[in-house]
């Protein structure tokens, strides 16, 4: 729009391209109903999604630790499931892809920011930047008056989400070893300090209960 007028730059672009800030909702959506890290959900690839037997894989690379490409089965059923969120992402973005440096056209988390000025308007998201978009003064969590019942601000951590992901399959399974699984960790003990919290307290009892009676038999 003209300086000073009623339109600025960013309320005519989000019309036709998806901004940065935009895409907050998918992320958020994805950490808790998948349950990945956030790195590894901004890199998800634009072919991440793959329908096998009736059957929908994700295909996801973690960058720390067990470093590598896995798969995990999602579910499909549903306006938020994970593979509607996907589909939904994969349509909004497909405009951004042109525009995008090729080395991060295959990317599927892409933003416009109208801040770049023409030198680089297409982006891939990080998890630095998506975090100050967030919990900045004036940023997004700001924007959607996102409160506590104290009436301030509240800041969200996507280590979180994977938290309540990483809990609830404890507790449905009360398996550490299934749960380490589907989190791809290497290590048990980095799967227990996820879900090594008040809610799973009654899983580790019922653990070892049933360690002490296995051993008296």
């Amino acid at each position: 729009g003209a300086f000073k007028g009623p339109y600025r730059k960013a309320d005519v672009f989000c019309h036709l391209y998806p901004l940065a800030e935009d895409l907050i909702p998918f992320i958020i959506l994805l950490a808790k109903t998948v349950g990945l890290n956030e790195s590894s959900i901004l890199g998800l690839r634009r072919d991440c999604l793959q329908e096998i037997d009736g059957q929908y894989v994700l295909w996801f690379r973690k960058a720390r630790g067990s470093a590598g490409l896995y798969r995990k089965i999602i579910p499909a059923g549903g306006l938020f499931s994970p593979v509607t969120l996907l589909e939904v992402l994969h349509k909004i973005t497909a405009p951004l892809v042109r525009y995008a440096k090729p080395e991060f056209q295959e990317l599927l988390f892409l933003g416009f920011t109208v801040k770049g000025r023409g030198r680089e308007p297409v982006k891939p998201l990080d998890t630095v930047y998506i975090k100050a978009q967030m919990n900045r003064a004036g940023g997004w969590c700001a924007e959607n008056n996102l409160t506590d019942a104290h009436g301030r601000q509240i800041r969200i951590s996507l280590r979180r989400f994977r938290v309540y992901y990483l809990s609830l399959r404890y507790k449905k399974h009360g398996q550490l070893s299934k749960v380490s699984r589907d989190a791809a960790h290497t290590l048990a003990q980095t799967t227990v300090s996820y879900v090594a919290n008040d809610s799973t307290k009654h899983i580790h009892e019922r653990s070892v209960e049933a360690g002490i009676r296995a051993a008296r038999e």
